[in-house]
């Protein structure tokens, strides 16, 4: 194995706990061994899947691009019953658009470690950006997002999906990366 990207941990907040995020929150021992395997990950936290957000006029554009955008934006409305205008966060999508589109994100090579045995703090992701613990980097973990890059290339995807599943003729370009 080359290298593991995960969504998951958190930089400054959790959403399980105060300080631990669902993914990593709910097994904090197998998180740990992850990121102590010497194979190296590549974290895109909470924060990230936070500021990645489809917004309103996003979900209008995938809902009428054909049957795939439809359902999702159904699926997406049911999931999400606070959504209004603030749109929706897209934490597991973050973690595929660092795959194949890296360039949209900032990040920074660091050490990374799990706390598994803090009664307020297990399952925390100790991301050491300042170089406290002066431990080797063994994770490139993503600090930032362009957010206006993000919901351009989550849309085409989702128009590259109905074009793949016939809902919607082809658009010059659209089955490019």
């Amino acid at each position: 194995i080359e290298r593991i990207v995960m969504m998951g941990g958190a930089l400054t907040r959790g959403n399980l706990g105060v300080m631990s995020e669902f993914n990593v929150g709910v097994d904090p021992e197998a998180a740990k061994i992850v990121f102590a395997s010497g194979v190296h990950v590549a974290m895109v936290g909470l924060e990230v899947g936070d500021a990645a957000r489809v917004m309103p006029e996003d979900i209008e554009n995938i809902q009428n691009s054909g049957k795939s955008g439809d359902m999702l934006v159904k699926l997406l409305l049911n999931y999400r019953v606070h959504y209004q205008e603030e749109g929706f966060s897209m934490y597991d999508p973050t973690a595929v658009a660092y795959l194949l589109a890296p360039q949209m994100f900032e990040t920074k090579d660091v050490f990374v470690d799990v706390e598994c045995a803090g009664a307020l703090t297990s399952g925390c992701t100790v991301v050491d950006l300042a170089g406290y613990l002066g431990e080797k980097p063994n994770a490139t973990v993503c600090v930032g997002v362009d957010q206006k890059a993000f919901r351009t290339w989550f849309v085409h995807q989702i128009q590259k999906c109905n074009v793949l599943d016939g809902s919607a003729p082809a658009v010059e370009g659209v089955l490019l990366n």
